[in-house]
């Protein structure tokens, strides 16, 4: 899905979907949908609910994953947050740079 393409998401849309039959998350500004993964995540499916509804960046660029877990992501990729109610953290983060904590590519 091209960029432009994208759709616009608020929070409070995307607050309601919290569980197991609709999960999505939010990660460097982006929305994605991963309902589909719940059954397959390495971490179970409980460490995705924790964060289902929210802004998970933080956990995310905690926790570690891989170059092909990071690029698997982009196939759950909805949307993105307007702009205007973006986090300062895709900032923070270097957009275009390496994570610094683990060395591998951003979202961005």
């Amino acid at each position: 899905m091209a960029r432009s393409d994208l759709k616009e998401y608020t929070w409070e849309e995307i607050s309601t979907h919290n569980t197991e039959s609709s999960c999505w998350m939010v990660i460097h500004n982006k929305v994605f949908d991963v309902t589909p993964h719940l059954k397959t995540h390495p971490g179970g499916k409980k460490i995705l609910l924790i964060s289902a509804g929210k802004d998970a960046t933080e956990g995310f660029e905690r926790t570690f994953h891989s170059p092909r877990a990071r690029e698997m992501l982009k196939e759950f990729l909805i949307g993105t947050l307007p702009v205007s109610l973006q986090s300062s953290l895709m900032v923070m983060q270097g957009i275009g740079r390496n994570n610094r904590r683990t060395g591998y590519p951003s979202l961005q």
